[in-house]
């Protein structure tokens, strides 16, 4: 049997090694997703999104909007506001459900559900 060549035997040692990354055992942070606030909507109105997402709401419109959440032992919300931005982080499962407080009655409601 003839001797392999010392190139061709590290990179033979290499190659089961290649793709191997950094396995520090973190999970990378999911893909934060913004909502807009135009004039009397959210949009999406409704969004999927797993554990640890940010979501961020947006103000595009040219009226005052808030984002206020439905039920108990709610966080804060975001003030009445015509321009700006709010956010929030889901670190725990549920479905979240949020609304505009003078604009409620035209329908202005979100859900985030968090698996």
């Amino acid at each position: 049997m003839k001797p392999v060549p010392a190139p061709l035997a590290i990179a033979l040692l290499l190659v089961p090694l290649a793709g191997c990354g950094d396995d520090t055992g973190q999970n990378p942070q999911p893909t934060p997703i913004t909502v807009t606030v135009a004039d009397n909507s959210y949009s999406p109105t409704t969004v999927t999104l797993p554990t640890g997402t940010t979501v961020n709401w947006t103000w595009t419109g040219t009226q005052q909007h808030d984002v206020v959440w439905s039920g108990t032992n709610a966080p804060a919300a975001a003030p009445l506001q015509a321009t700006g931005t709010y956010q929030r982080v889901f670190n725990a499962t549920g479905t979240f459900g949020y609304f505009c407080s003078i604009h409620v009655a035209e329908g202005m409601t979100g859900t985030i559900i968090i698996q």
